[in-house]
């Protein structure tokens, strides 16, 4: 019988179809021979099934819950295969309170209750308990999130939104680019090669850059220098240190230089300069002009939020210009139609801070533990899934922080958030059992010598 990560790949490759994944197709049988098989259980297909489910939207809450969503209600009374992972009780916790806390705001304050929001929660509560119900570990988790990838997918090829149906760069910026890159780092961490999952995270970083998808291609560029940086246990320490200042330079100063100068091309060359020009965000915001915003209305309503974000008044939004200008950026004109949009809509396109804005301090508990699960999971991969747990982490910061709540984003934060938890516990209980070892032979050497 096939081992599950083969059937995988061939499944994947079918659905997907792109000319990247065709070239992993070509490389991935040569590898597989060469890794270890594992027997295919019951349990792969259910994951399979689980993700590809991402793929089907629900007639309500529709950029929040997908067809997954029924198996997963159906999973909340069954046990976990291995119990729970570290982290992954307070999450589920963490989400359901801050979706309290929201509604609570909303009904104190006699605002209308922000649905997206306290649905998108909800629903990661929901996708967190479930994919810890389908996992025992690293590989398990590895490949749901995998095929959650590819029914996201699916998804955006097939049925795809508004802003996705008109040109393959648009389809690759707001649609695929994430989850396509999460199948290929999954077929390559499959096969056990690093050096695989390094070229494709180079590949994939300097396609997003050339088709003006700057956010996703430093993602990419990230994970590759902080996988590269770590190496193989045998690297010395100053081989490291050397690999990780080599990357960061890189990035800094030589990826800006190179986008100044139109390596990527004059499109990306003259947006970048145009973006810079009109929204006036200093580098250290990644280019966004909300965080301003954010903390004027953090600052004035900071325990129990606002409620509903379009209740912000004309009052805050005025401290966030004067924030703003404190930071430099000169020109209100340029970024307050994106602050506040047609119709009145407030965006601070972040859900941390949206979280923290609409129900308060404790309503950004969840957000919080993900940036901090996230962030002790890049640090802590080792090993045959260490480039994916890079991967999923770096994107899952860069979302928690600069993207708002969006279609299947609960959903791919519940199962990157378990891939990080299985990370880190993996990685505690490996180092007990060394500990333990180190001890006993301690103790034998001591019988010995007495």
């Amino acid at each position: 019988m096939l081992d599950p990560e083969t059937v995988d790949t061939a499944i994947l490759v079918i659905f997907i179809g792109t000319a990247i994944a065709a070239v992993g197709a070509i490389v991935m049988p040569w590898s597989f021979r060469r890794a270890s098989r594992v027997k295919s259980t019951p349990y792969d297909n259910y994951r399979r099934v689980f993700g590809l489910l991402a793929a089907v939207p629900m007639p309500w809450f529709r950029s929040a819950f997908c067809a997954a969503s029924v198996p997963g209600i159906f999973l909340i009374p069954i046990k976990p295969l291995n119990g729970w992972p570290r982290w992954s009780k307070a999450l589920i916790g963490a989400a359901i309170g801050a979706a309290s806390m929201i509604a609570v705001s909303a009904f104190v304050q006699g605002v209308p209750l922000p649905v997206t929001a306290v649905a998108s929660l909800l629903a990661a509560a929901l996708f967190t308990s479930s994919a810890v119900k389908l996992t025992a570990g690293e590989r398990d988790a590895g490949q749901l999130i995998a095929w959650t990838a590819a029914g996201h997918t699916l998804f955006f090829i097939l049925i795809g939104t508004s802003n996705t149906s008109d040109t393959f760069e648009h389809l690759w910026k707001y649609g695929i680019a994430t989850p396509v890159t999460i199948v290929l780092i999954y077929m390559a961490v499959s096969a056990g090669k690093t050096w695989l999952s390094a070229t494709l995270l180079a590949a994939l970083g300097v396609t997003s850059m050339s088709l003006g998808f700057r956010s996703h291609a430093l993602v990419c560029l990230i994970s590759m220098v902080l996988l590269m940086a770590k190496g193989s246990s045998s690297r010395p320490r100053w081989a490291k240190v050397g690999v990780a200042l080599v990357g960061i330079y890189a990035l800094a100063v030589l990826l800006p230089n190179a986008i100044s100068s139109g390596t990527f091309g004059a499109d990306v060359q003259s947006r970048t300069i145009a973006q810079e020009q009109v929204s006036d965000a200093p580098a250290f915001l990644a280019g966004r002009v909300e965080p301003p915003f954010s903390i004027a209305a953090i600052s004035e309503k900071p325990l129990m939020g606002w409620g509903n974000l379009n209740k912000i008044d004309r009052a805050t939004e005025a401290s966030g210009v004067q924030i703003a200008k404190d930071l430099g950026m000169t020109n209100p004109d340029s970024y307050r139609k994106i602050w506040i949009r047609d119709g009145g809509q407030v965006s601070l396109h972040s859900v941390f801070f949206e979280s923290w804005a609409a129900g308060g301090i404790l309503a950004a508990g969840f957000p919080a533990l993900l940036i901090c699960l996230f962030s002790a999971a890049a640090i802590r991969a080792r090993g045959q899934y260490a480039a994916l747990v890079i991967l999923v982490s770096i994107q899952g910061l860069w979302d928690v922080v600069f993207s708002p709540w969006g279609y299947n984003r609960p959903i791919l934060f519940a199962t990157s958030a378990v891939l990080a938890c299985w990370c880190i516990t993996e990685h505690r209980r490996a180092k007990s059992k060394t500990q333990a070892y180190s001890s006993l032979d301690a103790g034998i050497r001591q019988s010995q010598s007495a």
